[in-house]
């Protein structure tokens, strides 16, 4: 009786910690912030910092972009450096952007997770009508064939700070 008792209880704990994981309030992704449609906004700015970090597979460079708007400071989570060097775009301190994403606060912070940019002429596709990632769209991920493929970063890639 006391094996079943204590099986029961152990039951019982698995359940609350995962109803408890699944909850908002711990909903966040290993992969990070998650793209929410209600959020969508457009904002324009000055990029104050180029910011690079090495991506989750060998030889992926993600890009955030410090920029300011009328809005406030905000952190753009734009995506793999190699997307904006396939469509011809390389950020730089200075420029003007036009940002269509959603809006999120997190850790008290304003983030704008990237859709299109819109910068030096160019306007740069970044996820889907639905908020889904272009890069991730390839023919490995089950996407279109030849969407950006496999492409070495530039010599120049910015560094990480």
């Amino acid at each position: 009786m006391k094996v079943l008792a204590r099986t029961i209880g152990g039951m019982a704990a698995g359940f609350v910690f995962f109803g408890l994981l699944g909850s908002s309030s711990l909903a966040q992704t290993p992969r990070g912030p998650v793209y929410q449609w209600g959020t969508e906004k457009t904002l324009t700015g000055t990029i104050k910092e180029v910011q690079t970090t090495q991506g989750r597979r060998p030889g992926m460079v993600g890009v955030h972009l410090a920029v300011d708007t009328k809005d406030g400071a905000f952190t753009a989570m734009v995506g793999p450096y190699q997307a904006l060097q396939s469509q011809g775009y390389e950020p730089k301190e200075g420029d003007q952007v036009e940002l269509l994403g959603s809006v999120l606060k997190i850790n008290d912070q304003n983030v704008i997770i990237v859709k299109t940019l819109k910068a030096s002429g160019k306007t740069v596709e970044l996820r889907d009508a639905q908020g889904f990632p272009l890069w991730m769209k390839g023919p490995r991920m089950g996407g279109r064939p030849g969407a950006w493929g496999p492409q070495p970063v530039a010599p120049g890639t910015p560094s990480s700070k």
